[in-house]
Order: structure tokens, then sequence, then C-alpha cells
């Protein structure tokens, strides 16, 4: 089976290659079942292969073209892909072929969106993404994963925190509420994450919260 990934999202090919959430570590394990699998992103030019998994970044363009073309012109047997439902690589590729088979793992957000007819399934994290979708009669899996390999808890290791938030500094993450809740009780709190709302940032450190940028699992 030939699977291809597209992530609508600027990213280094270091990134791409660690790619270490639960769906890097489930695209790897296809690879590995020998199925012929591509990770697509923005970022590029350039290309990899790293444990079985094709890697090939394209440079920004707002029209998407290029990439749903190419995309086309492998004769995927699936596309999937990762965001929230706005995302538009995949109705861009679906309007140049709609027989290519297509399942999203939502990311998140509302899914009243008109490119939600452009995905055959749906992979969510929420019983509230499962039943809204459902009343536009859309397919859905409830599945969560992580990997189980490098998320391990270590017991001899001490703790430095009590709370810890690994997200994106952007308001639909809930710093609000994660900055209250270290506030109010009282805990030592960290948090890391792509900085994309500088204002998430403004409320960790009003409640003494430390901040990174992307560090290693």
């Amino acid at each position: 089976m030939k699977i291809i990934f597209c992530w609508q999202w600027h990213n280094n090919l270091d990134v791409i290659v660690r790619f270490d959430e639960g769906i890097g570590e489930i695209l790897r394990m296809f690879a590995q079942d020998g199925h012929e699998v591509w990770v697509t992103t923005w970022g590029g030019p350039s290309e990899g292969i790293d444990q079985g998994v094709q890697f090939k970044l394209f440079p920004y363009n707002p029209t998407f073209q290029d990439w749903a073309q190419w995309v086309v012109e492998q004769h995927p047997d699936v596309v999937l892909s990762w965001g929230s439902m706005d995302h538009k690589i995949v109705p861009a590729i679906r309007k140049l072929d709609a027989a290519i088979p297509t399942a999203m793992f939502l990311a998140g957000g509302g899914v009243e969106h008109s490119y939600r007819d452009f995905h055959d399934l749906f992979f969510v994290e929420t019983n509230f993404h499962v039943e809204a979708l459902a009343k536009y009669g859309k397919p859905s899996v409830k599945a969560i994963g992580v990997m189980t390999d490098v998320l391990t808890p270590n017991p001899e290791q001490p703790k430095l925190f009590d709370v810890f938030l690994p997200a994106s500094f952007t308001v639909n993450k809930r710093y609000s509420l994660f900055c209250d809740v270290v506030e109010a009780g009282p805990f030592r709190g960290v948090s890391v994450g792509p900085t994309n709302d500088e204002g998430c940032l403004i409320e960790c450190q009003k409640v003494f919260v430390p901040t990174f940028e992307y560090v290693s699992r």
C-alpha cells in the first residue's frame, strides 16, 4: 500500500525525521511492515528517508497546486493528514482526483466547515468530536496514542515540577486555564512548545511558569 501523509505546516527536515508524535511512530510501523510511506510538508525543497519513511518538503505556495499535483501523480492508496478542519491540502488534492481515499487526524477545533466533506474518515481524540461529526454523517474513530518506548515514566527520576503542559503556545491550548490552576494550587509548573501567541507566554510569566521551545522527549 502507498501511504502519503500531508502535513500542512512549515517544517525543517530535522523535525520531519524525528516526528516524535504518535502519528510519526505509526507511519514508521507502516514502513517496517513493507508499505511505501511518504511524509510531505512545507519547508523545502528537500527530500530524505529515515527508518523507511520517505520525506518530501515543498517550498511554501499558498495555492497548494504543486504539492497537490505531486500527490495525485504518485497514485496513493490513501492520503492521511493532520490538522484542523480548515486545512486546504486535502481539498486541493480531492479537487484534482476525487477518487483518492482520505483520512484526517483531527487536531481539534470545530467541524462546521465546508472542507469536512473532502475527508472520508476522521481519527479524533474526544467523544465530543465523535458526536459532532456524526451529526454530519461523517465516520470517525477515537484514537489517542503515545510513543510508549519514549514517553515512559521513570520512578527513579526526581520530579522538578508538579504540572506540565506540552503544547504550542496558542489560545486554543487553554493556557489561561493552565495558569489559573498553577496559581491556585499552588503548583510548580512548566510548559514547552512552539511560540505562536506571545500572550500565552506572558500569562505563564505572571505565575512564574518557565517556558521552553521544542525540547526532546
